[in-house]
């Protein structure tokens, strides 16, 4: 029981680890005058899964005895992925409310202005008229997003991709004991 316990404190602080360097990161696009949301946040969409395989194979091999089954690893590896996709959206919220309470019309600023660059292209693909249509509909529905609806679409983001990734990861983490192989 106590194993399970520090596993998951382990876990845990891993994901807060994770989230607080990801949060740094964002602060520092900021300051540096681009918009921390859009394909800058390229930078740090690979951390999570650093943060994910180290801390499943930390548990593996320093307090599993070198062992670790494959749904085993794959709970690990959610779990932090959980916490850092929780902690990080926390600290975006706050972000979005108190250091820049504009972040929500910038991020619909960036969205739109990223639309308008791909006008041409998008009309040749589905014809003007088709594109009128599709363009009313957009601008609709970008003026309805929330910091808060923004956020959650986010947190779903990071679990979605996460519980993808550590399907195929927990597959290179999996160690059985040498008893279980015959």
């Amino acid at each position: 029981m106590n194993q399970s316990v520090s596993g998951f404190k382990l876990f845990v602080n891993f994901g807060a680890l994770c989230a607080l360097i990801m949060f740094a990161m964002v602060l520092i696009i900021w300051k540096m005058g681009y918009f921390p949301m859009g394909e800058s946040s390229i930078l740090f969409s690979w951390l999570p899964f650093v943060f994910m395989f180290s801390g499943a194979k930390r548990y593996r091999d320093t307090m599993n005895g070198g062992v670790i089954y494959y749904w085993d690893a794959f709970k690990a590896m959610m779990v932090i992925c959980g916490a850092a996709a929780l902690l990080y959206v926390m600290l975006m919220y706050i972000f979005g409310t108190v250091i820049e309470p504009n972040f929500i019309q910038q991020y619909k600023d960036f969205t739109l202005q990223a639309f308008d660059t791909m006008k041409g292209s998008m009309k040749n693909m589905v014809g003007s008229s088709s594109y009128e249509k599709i363009e009313d509909a957009m601008i609709e529905s970008m003026q309805k997003v929330t910091l808060t609806s923004l956020l959650f679409s986010e947190y779903l983001n990071k679990l979605f991709y996460g519980a993808i990734l550590s399907l195929i990861m927990a597959f290179a983490l999996r160690k059985k004991p040498t008893s279980d192989i015959i």
